[in-house]
């Protein structure tokens, strides 16, 4: 269980005032939607304009991540973070693979893929590779 908060007891979990400003800080570092980097603490709202707006920001930054539980999005960060350390021809391969996947499931969140749809996705598409079943 968590301690209670000493100070800014009246704002959300996470949320702490710095700087004038109100900052968000995630369990792990995410993607800042403003900057598109990926960011430890996240400013929300300077505390002039209000608590609302602080609000709007966080519904707003929590709904952005969210989304990101999109296949195409899970496909975009193995491309991004995870091809780095095949070789250039087996980059190239596995880009287009995951390219056809995150076509194929773009209208899937990542928990909505089972095991059987990922079958029938495989064969349909690389039934001619006989190493489709290690991908």
């Amino acid at each position: 269980m968590n301690r209670s908060r000493k100070t800014g007891k009246g704002l959300p979990r996470r949320v702490y005032i710095r700087d004038n400003s109100y900052w968000f800080v995630p369990a792990e570092p995410i993607v800042d939607p403003k900057s598109k980097q990926v960011r430890k603490w996240i400013k929300l709202a300077r505390v002039a304009d209000g608590e609302a707006a602080m609000h709007l920001a966080l519904a707003g930054l929590l709904t952005h991540a969210v989304d990101n539980e999109s296949m195409a999005y899970a496909c975009a960060e193995f491309k991004k973070h995870k091809l780095k350390r095949y070789s250039d021809e087996t980059q190239a391969t596995y880009g287009r693979y995951l390219d056809t996947m995150a076509e194929a499931f773009a209208d899937f969140s990542a928990r909505q893929v089972t095991t059987k749809s990922w079958s029938q996705f495989l064969r349909q598409n690389f039934s001619d590779r006989p190493n489709t079943a290690q991908k």
